[in-house]
């Protein structure tokens, strides 16, 4: 069985990290680290690479377990992601995910562990 940390849209090696395993589960009982990428990603961009962070209300100066750790709605992040998202590959051919994770920024998921585990079931 492989164990992950959680993150917010994980790059190609940890994706294929979890394609070449038969188990994969994701570390629920880790403390949420600041400045790791379990908030915010990295995408490549028209203009370079665009950095995308889901803003957090509790546990980011502290050492909250990552199911504790909630999520900021104060600004219409999911929409700004997902335009982005669908603006740099949104006309890419191999990209077949797009409707699944759509979900992840439409509905609000108060719980940051919640939306990780939700974009890993369509990635895996």
């Amino acid at each position: 069985m492989l164990l992950l940390e959680t993150q917010y849209l994980p790059s190609i090696a940890w994706c294929s990290a979890v394609w070449q395993e038969k188990l994969v589960a994701l570390d629920a009982a880790e403390h949420y680290q600041k400045g790791s990428l379990r908030n915010r990603c990295h995408i490549a961009g028209p203009n370079g690479p665009q950095r995308l962070s889901i803003p957090l209300i509790k546990g980011k100066h502290q050492q909250t377990p990552i199911r504790g750790v909630r999520i900021s709605y104060e600004i219409p992040w999911q929409r700004q992601h997902w335009r982005t998202i669908k603006t740099v590959y949104g006309n890419a051919p191999f990209l077949n995910i797009m409707p699944m994770i759509s979900a992840c920024f439409t509905n609000a998921v108060g719980n940051f562990y919640l939306i990780t585990i939700l974009i890993f079931k369509h990635l895996s």
